[in-house]
């Protein structure tokens, strides 16, 4: 996730205005899909599971009311998600001022927020498995 975080800080460092948006987007989206696959929460693992399981799986996720977890991840939900964190609002103010303060800003707040978003659904995707389990009557094994 630090990998991908510093990509995401790169990218606003270097990349043109707007580009590194569409960079973060497309990377984070990707690198929520891969935690997703880690808890088997991607929606192709729900297809494996019993029918018991896929509604104990559904209620979790109502339950915690997981962002991200068993959903298919897009670029835009991902983008949403930026958005609504203020990704590069703070950042581009900035660098209407003074570009290098900009950039640095903007490479922050990106890092910060990469690392951010992907450590919350790491998280989620836990309450998630923690509570299906639960439901299940499983505490140690799902």
């Amino acid at each position: 996730m630090r990998r991908r975080a510093l990509l995401a800080a790169g990218a606003a460092g270097v990349a043109p205005p707007g580009v590194d948006v569409l960079v973060d987007a497309a990377s984070l989206a990707d690198l929520l899909a891969r935690i997703n696959q880690l808890f088997l929460l991607a929606p192709e693992d729900a297809a494996k599971l019993s029918t018991e399981e896929r509604i104990a799986v559904a209620q979790a996720l109502d339950d915690v009311g997981a962002r991200f977890a068993g959903r298919s991840l897009s670029g835009l939900l991902v983008l949403e998600a930026l958005k609504a964190a203020g990704a590069r609002w703070a950042g581009a103010r900035v660098a209407s001022w003074v570009p290098v303060a900009g950039r640095v800003a903007a490479a922050s707040l990106s890092y910060y927020l990469f690392h951010r978003l992907g450590t919350e659904h790491i998280n989620e995707c836990l309450r998630v498995r923690t509570v299906a389990a639960l439901r299940l009557g499983r505490p140690d094994d799902f």
